[in-house]
């Protein structure tokens, strides 16, 4: 399978919910709020969390909210990532 790249914008206070159900993993992602915003991001492996986000578990990224540029790579399968950014936008790029 061929890998996906996407880029979002972010919006403050507005949960971004992706799934990723269809992506490769190791999936790449980056993370970069504005100028002294930051960005939550958790993960679910609630199948199809994407669709029922409200009803799906997250976890939080173990290293908290990212406060600046951030590359991470998630090893294990996954179906969703969610991004809130806080007090200004931002945006993601996912590449797997």
């Amino acid at each position: 399978m061929a890998n996906k790249y996407v880029k979002y914008p972010l919006s403050v206070g507005v949960p971004f919910v992706i799934d990723v159900m269809s992506y490769s993993c190791p999936i790449t992602v980056t993370i970069a709020p504005d100028s002294s915003g930051s960005v939550v991001v958790e993960t679910s492996t609630t199948p199809y969390a994407a669709g029922q986000s409200g009803a799906a578990t997250w976890v939080e990224r173990p290293g908290g909210a990212v406060t600046v540029a951030t590359t991470d790579a998630v090893m294990a399968p996954i179906s969703a990532l969610r991004f809130t950014a806080s007090v200004v936008g931002g945006y993601v790029e996912i590449n797997g």
